[in-house]
């Protein structure tokens, strides 16, 4: 499968640069929700829900 030229100029980001960029587009998704994150925790730790997966 091609790569796009926006894929490929990501992958050569050190992983500064690309945290870098997760933040920004998180502070970007916190104003645009009114100030409030997108997602929080729950405090519930870890949550599997499917049943008969043998993990409940």
């Amino acid at each position: 499968m091609a790569q796009s030229k926006r894929d490929i100029a990501y992958l050569k980001l050190s992983n500064e640069e690309k945290w870098e960029i997760m933040m920004r587009v998180n502070k970007l998704a916190i104003a645009f929700n009114n100030g409030r994150p997108i997602k929080k925790p729950q405090g519930k730790g870890i949550v599997f829900n499917q049943k008969g997966n043998g993990l409940i």
